[in-house]
């Protein structure tokens, strides 16, 4: 028993050694610190899959979501053009072809064909009546256009005669390559297009074509971690896909769950609520099981680290518990006059404090009292300091559950102040101190900052029964604002009360929507939170055409009037300021559209957008718009009748085509006329033959090529159009005077 007794009692002095406990601290942090990455690391092993699964759903929902507005916007796009006055006449006088109408069919179709965001290369309209065909670029019969303009062995010319007798009012065709045949009937590739057919069910003798690029939607519209897509219509038939693949190697998909897992891939799938295909995303189960590997990697790593910090920790608290061991001993011993030298500076300073401290002991004998009231000192000294750090903490607390709300100052300059720098910059920090002078000596807890250019915003402690006082306030900021009232207004809207710090985003929010629900005037507004809605501003129809057929007649009368008559319909509905922008700039853009259409410069309008900004109320709207249209019509005046179709559509063919193989032949067929007819008409309209016009194109390309980039000469030629350097250089040399390489060297000086 009593070596029993020894035994323990010697466990028990080592174990509360400061080694042992030193130790043993570091090993709970250590493992403590472990456990939680073990944990974190089981715990995203088994979440990875279920992530991976949610982000690939989230793609192929946005990927869904962005086809199905798509087709369901180019299929009423289809419907209102087909419906269209120049449609419908040629359609129905098919016996006896008018070839103004078909010439201004022509043009709108170019317009619509302007809008890049359609992703529509082609529209082409099928007369069954002689099998006459028009697209953006030509006119011709069907057996010509399909096997030499838009041939495709999927779709033969058999097989678009055919439609005609099928009854539909839309449908979509599976995307396939379409090949244009040139002069050699050498095939060109036109691109993959999905062919969009519109026509009247009821009727067999007329429908349209929209060729929509099925590249450029995918290249857009498809958002995954690969391009392994495809899109199967509600038979189950394969009419895109972004590789190789056929319906075939699809499985059948599990329709109770997003994704089907077949083989080696997960085989994500969706069904558009609009038009009812299925839109089909695979990922490779490696792009998971990578997941898999890097969590081994972290866990090996992850032990390594414990291993190590085992090691570290047993070292140190070696090198650190040998030390203070050596001055315990010299504590113990009194008559050891040498005091314990260490590496460690600290230990060094101690080890010499304890000796002077057992010296003075011995020498003066110092009286235990003074020691007891020294022990004090420090005890109070340590106690002040705990409280002073959680000053902060405490005052934190009692803020965070006081209510608040905030105000939001929004000022917009005008233009009478813009340009005097140095007085905005004055004018806005007076306002901002301004604001918070007036807002400080209301509220006790308040802070008011600059937030943004024209924004400044105040949050203050409220509470519900001070409401009222809170708008008595803000009436009286208003007055002081309207005395500057020439140069400048404000918007000042007030928040609801909120009670936790983390609603502020929300409080924020909330005062930015109410900013929007300001009258559009230049006076000083207070917008309350029990401000009713505004109405809703009258929607400019797309279907409804007046204001773009007057606007390309050019009568001005009838587009103010039109104009005017909205905005005084707004007016009359007091609705914000917000509305009236929105619908002023729908309607400038739809004044700029008519001018791009037409290929008019629009620089000297300026930037109608920007003009707009710096109106604030009707009657500056209203005198806007007069200069406006009065200048886009003298744009449309000036341009009407100074431009032949004909020649139009070689410029714009050579300036799209100048580096192909271009005839004078392959041209006008384009055009349904004879070669030696457009060279006549070209020389007589222009003073010089097609060719000439042909190589000046080319050797103009080559100039801006040889001035503005590194390429070879050889190199330059290919991307001019000239496959033979004599000719090359013999031309360049014709319309410049000089070599290639004279030019480059004389535009580098």
């Amino acid at each position: 028993m009593g070596g029993l007794r020894k035994i323990l009692r010697r466990l028990k002095n080592k174990s509360s050694s400061l080694l042992i406990s030193l130790f043993v601290s570091f090993l709970i942090i250590i493992v403590t610190l472990a456990s939680f990455n073990f944990f974190s690391i089981a715990f995203s092993k088994s979440n990875v899959r279920n992530e991976v699964i949610k982000y690939n759903t989230t793609n192929l929902n946005n990927t869904t979501e962005r086809y199905e507005k798509h087709f369901e916007m180019i299929k009423n796009l289809m419907f209102h053009f087909h419906s269209s006055d120049h449609v419908q006449f040629l359609e129905k006088s098919q016996d006896k072809r008018n070839y103004w109408i078909t010439y201004q069919t022509y043009r709108d179709i170019g317009a619509l064909l302007n809008n890049h965001l359609l992703y529509m290369d082609n529209l082409i309209l099928y007369f069954k009546k002689d099998s006459f065909i028009l697209d953006k670029d030509t006119s011709s019969n069907a057996d010509i256009y399909f096997s030499k303009f838009y041939s495709s062995d999927n779709y033969p010319v058999d097989y678009w005669e055919n439609l005609l007798e099928e009854k539909f009012s839309s449908k979509l065709l599976p995307a396939v390559y379409f090949f244009e045949q040139d002069i050699r009937n050498t095939p060109r590739l036109v691109g993959r297009s999905f062919p969009f057919l519109v026509k009247n069910s009821f009727q067999n003798n007329f429908y349209m074509i929209a060729m929509i690029n099925a590249d450029q939607l995918f290249n857009n519209f498809h958002n995954s971690i690969n391009d392994h897509f495809h899109i199967l219509d509600p038979s189950g038939q394969l009419i895109f896909s972004s590789g190789q693949g056929s319906a075939d190697s699809i499985p059948i998909l599990d329709n109770s769950s997003n994704f089907t897992k077949h083989g080696g891939n997960y085989y994500f799938h969706k069904t558009g609520e609009i038009t009812g295909y299925t839109y089909i995303n695979v990922i490779p189960d490696s792009n998971i099981s990578v997941h898999k590997r890097m969590n081994m990697t972290l866990v090996t790593l992850l032990v390594l680290s414990v291993v190590i910090s085992i090691i570290a920790s047993i070292l140190f608290s070696i090198r650190l518990n040998s030390p203070i061991k050596n001055i315990a001993d010299s504590i113990q011993h009194l008559n050891k006059n040498a005091p314990y030298r260490s590496k460690i500076k600290e230990f060094d300073i101690i080890s010499s404090g304890v000796t002077q401290m057992m010296q003075l002991n011995r020498d003066i004998h110092e009286d235990l009292n003074k020691k007891n009231v020294l022990l004090k000192y420090y005890a109070y000294t340590s106690k002040l300091k705990n409280i002073h750090s959680h000053i902060h903490e405490l005052k934190h607390m009692v803020l965070s559950k006081k209510p608040y709300l905030l105000i939001l100052f929004e000022f917009t300059i005008k233009k009478t102040m813009l340009d005097k720098t140095e007085l905005k910059q004055r004018w806005t920090y007076f306002i901002k101190e301004f604001i918070d002078y007036k807002v400080s000596q209301a509220y006790e807890d308040s802070l008011t900052f600059q937030i943004e250019e024209n924004q400044v915003l105040s949050i203050v402690t409220a509470e519900p029964n001070r409401l009222n006082e809170t708008e008595e306030i803000l009436e009286s900021m208003k007055q002081v604002f309207d005395h500057d009232r020439e140069h400048s207004f404000f918007t000042i809207s007030v928040s609801t009360i909120y009670q936790d710090t983390l609603d502020l985003n929300a409080a924020y929010g909330q005062v930015l929507e109410l900013n929007k629900h300001r009258s559009f005037n230049d006076e000083t507004q207070i917008i309350l939170r029990s401000k009713p809605n505004k109405d809703s501003y009258p929607k400019l129809s797309s279907q409804d055409m007046e204001l773009e057929n007057n606007v390309r007649a050019g009568n001005l009368k009838n587009v103010t009037d039109w104009v005017y008559r909205i905005l005084m319909h707004m007016e009359k509905r007091d609705l914000s300021a917000n509305q009236f922008y929105t619908l002023s700039e729908e309607i400038i853009n739809k004044v700029l559209r008519v001018l791009y259409s037409l290929r008019i410069n629009t620089e000297p309008l300026g930037d109608p957008l920007e003009q707009l900004r710096d109106c604030h109320n009707p009657a500056e709207l209203k005198a806007f718009f007069e200069r406006f249209l009065a200048h886009a019509i003298e744009c449309i005046d000036h341009h009407k009748d100074k431009r032949d179709h004909i020649i139009e559509f070689v410029y714009d063919y050579l300036e799209t085509h100048y580096a192909e193989d271009i005839t004078l032949d392959l041209v006008a067929e384009k055009l349904n006329i004879s070669g030696g007819y457009l060279s006549t008409y070209f020389k007589e309209k222009t003073g010089r033959s097609f060719i000439d016009y042909v190589n000046e194109v080319r050797v103009n390309k080559a100039k801006a090529l040889l001035k503005n980039s590194n390429l070879k000469v050889q190199d330059v030629a290919i991307q001019s159009g000239y496959l033979n350097m004599n000719s090359f250089h013999r031309m360049f040399k014709k319309f410049t005077g000089n070599t290639p390489n004279q030019y480059r060297r004389n535009a580098d000086c």
